[in-house]
């Protein structure tokens, strides 16, 4: 079987790894697997070799702007020698939805998305539920990367006709890989033995919201910092924040990394604070890591943590600095909370997510 992953970053965010574990899983069994990425800029490329260790080839779109046809014609063209072309994301979708619908009868690609949000902005906007009718509609099959996706997305499209088409394959990271990390946070950080650590691994962009997390760690004593392992425009937002608040010693802005497991091995605590999450694979991650891991209480997100303690509502800091200083001033409170992280992150394994995704492929080419 030959698969082509057309999706946006190949180096950051959870998709890219959810494309990496896939491609690893098919790869090892035999099956030949491409990607094509819609961004060129380099910082968002994996330069690692990872994929081409595993046999993975990197197509580049020709072009940075991803609203633009260029990027349609280079799917059309590419997506001719594939069995199975798996598209991610918006505006991904759309280039995917029109490639099906315009690909010749002789063309032998199916073509599946994985939709990996609970919310996105076009559902603020009652008509264009007909455009997503209508661009879901050009897929074989829509895979939801949790049930809470699963439920928004069949909400939204409010069509009988489609629900056939849509499945849960719930998301899955590998767990040897954050367990057995090596603790590397003081090659970027500079640790001392009284100092606190506290992470957040994502894109600094909505609707992740790290100035909560920032204004929590102002309530905190002065030997508690934050560490961002991520970047995206809302690093202005943050720098702001930090000056004002008068907290620059105390935040890190570490940048994309691209081995965030070693931060996370020496971090005492994780969070992830979003507006909301289709999944939350950081906090699976963090759990899997040896660390508390701490989120918003958002579908998606709160299934994955499994622990009302450790929820909060969005953008309340009041709430979160309670959680913290529980878990940075009770060490007992705090080694409970870490392994019953660790029993829920089992559940998410990126063995199980890429078997699932493996006999789906098969199941439609059938």
């Amino acid at each position: 079987m030959k698969i082509l992953h057309f999706t946006g970053s190949t180096a950051i965010g959870g998709v890219a790894s959810i494309v990496y574990e896939l491609s690893k899983y098919c790869t090892s069994r035999g099956h030949n697997v491409d990607q094509l990425s819609m961004c060129n800029e380099p910082h968002l490329i994996d330069s690692s070799g990872k994929y081409e260790d595993i046999g993975v080839r990197t197509f580049i779109s020709p072009t940075s702007n991803r609203y633009t046809y260029r990027q349609l014609k280079s799917l059309i063209k590419t997506m001719r020698e594939y069995d199975i072309v798996h598209v991610h994301q918006f505006p991904e979708q759309l280039y995917g939805a029109l490639a099906s619908m315009l690909k010749s009868p002789n063309n032998i690609p199916k073509v599946i998305t994985t939709e990996h949000n609970t919310w996105n902005n076009r559902r603020n906007y009652k008509l264009l539920k007909y455009f997503d009718r209508w661009m879901y509609s050009n897929y074989d099959k829509i895979v939801c990367i949790s049930p809470p996706v699963y439920d928004s997305l069949v909400k939204w499209l409010d069509n009988d006709r489609l629900i056939n088409k849509i499945t849960t394959i719930t998301n899955g990271i590998d767990i040897n890989k954050y367990r057995n990390a090596i603790n590397n946070l003081e090659d970027y950080v500079g640790c001392t033995d009284d100092n606190k650590y506290i992470v957040m691994v994502g894109r600094l962009e909505h609707p992740k919201d790290p100035i909560t997390l920032i204004k929590a760690i102002k309530n905190l004593p002065n030997n508690v910092h934050a560490v961002f392992c991520g970047d995206g425009y809302l690093k202005t937002q943050i720098e702001a924040s930090t000056k004002a608040l008068n907290m620059k010693h105390r935040v890190h802005l570490l940048g994309n990394v691209t081995n965030p497991e070693t931060i996370l091995k020496g971090c005492d605590v994780g969070v992830l604070s979003s507006y909301w999450d289709g999944f939350g694979l950081v906090a699976a991650e963090y759990m899997t890591a040896g660390i508390p891991s701490v989120g918003t209480n958002v579908p998606g997100l709160k299934e994955v943590i499994g622990d009302q303690d450790l929820l909060f509502e969005p953008g309340d800091v009041e709430r979160l600095t309670i959680i913290l200083k529980q878990l940075l001033e009770n060490d007992n409170y705090r080694n409970s909370k870490i392994e019953n992280g660790y029993s829920q992150a089992l559940n998410f394994t990126s063995e199980k997510m890429a078997s699932e995704y493996l006999a789906l492929y098969e199941s439609i080419l059938s």
